[in-house]
């Protein structure tokens, strides 16, 4: 699956069920930026970001500004999904860190890796003990229904 058949079909699967908008002014060409309210779903190219950026600097920097985030008045919860070949970011994948509390401009609620070649996907979600938080479930879920349907398309 290509890159761009992959966010064509996020934006197929996700809008209108979970978001609203696709966010462009302030975006990468090459990233999927999907809004409503204050949740946010980032889609980037692991290839786009330092693959030691474990506290996702790099996308909370694009999208504080992209979608005007602002500590405590206006915080966006995001859930990012990076996506590529798992042989990039299989090494790294258990290192990426979630946020544990808010206070700040852009809140990652989950992680999630995507493999657009074989639809192999993890995921880290932000958690107190067996209780998840984000209302990132649903989203997760179709996340992996997804890489369900890709994977299935190599086995034929």
């Amino acid at each position: 699956m290509t890159p761009e058949d992959f966010k064509n079909e996020l934006i197929e699967q996700l809008i209108p069920f979970k978001y609203r908008n696709v966010v462009t002014k302030g975006v990468p060409e090459s990233w999927l930026v999907l809004k409503k309210g204050s949740y946010a779903l980032a889609c980037i190219p692991y290839t786009e970001i330092p693959a030691d950026d474990y506290t996702n600097i790099r996308a909370k920097n694009v999208l504080r500004t992209a979608l005007r985030a602002f500590p405590i008045f206006m915080e966006k919860g995001v859930f990012l999904l990076y996506y590529g070949g798992a042989q990039s970011w299989g090494v790294h994948c258990e290192n990426f860190k979630v946020d544990k509390m808010a206070m700040r401009p852009i809140i990652v609620q989950a992680v999630h890796f995507f493999d657009i070649y074989t639809g192999e996907n993890t995921c880290t979600r932000t958690s107190w003990g067996p209780v998840k938080f984000g209302f990132c479930g649903p989203t997760i879920e179709r996340i992996k229904e997804i890489g369900n349907k890709i994977s299935k398309g190599f086995d034929s």
